[in-house]
């Protein structure tokens, strides 16, 4: 039970150890190339694997020992901030709000006509005398225009 328990655990760093090395750019494996460090992985698996990720790798921190810049969202960069409150500052004269147009008037809402009532049995509404009657002035056709 010891022994398979040991060999899986050799199978799988030396799996792991192939497949970093197989994906890592040339410029981040160290001492040999990694042709020679995949085949050494290969032909002793524990020592191989153990020696590559041990050695062979690059550390986190960048290859001259600073560590490698981390990607920062937008909103966070200080720069990405600065550079925004640079582009919002007015480079010309700020515009007065124009003044509000007045409102052209509302028409009105029409009238409801009141309700037609011709009833035969209604006589129609007869004249009050309101209106003056003609005095026969100058505009009475019937003497000729004389007063």
């Amino acid at each position: 039970m010891a022994r398979a328990v040991l060999t899986l655990i050799t199978v799988g760093v030396a799996i792991y150890a192939i497949v970093d090395c197989w994906r890592s750019r040339p410029d981040e494996v160290r001492y040999l190339p990694r042709a020679v460090w995949i085949l050494t992985i290969l032909v002793f698996p524990l020592m191989g694997a153990i020696a590559y990720l041990m050695m062979g790798r690059t550390t986190a921190a960048g290859p001259n020992g600073t560590p490698p810049r981390r990607v920062i969202a937008p909103d966070d960069d200080p720069d990405f901030l600065r550079s925004l409150q640079v582009n919002r500052r007015p480079t010309r004269e700020p515009r007065l709000p124009e003044p509000p147009q007045p409102t052209p008037p509302q028409p009105k809402p029409p009238q409801p006509k009141p309700p037609k009532t011709s009833h035969p049995e209604q006589p129609p509404p007869a004249d009050t005398g309101d209106v003056p009657a003609d005095t026969g002035g100058d505009d009475d056709p019937a003497d000729g225009g004389r007063a």
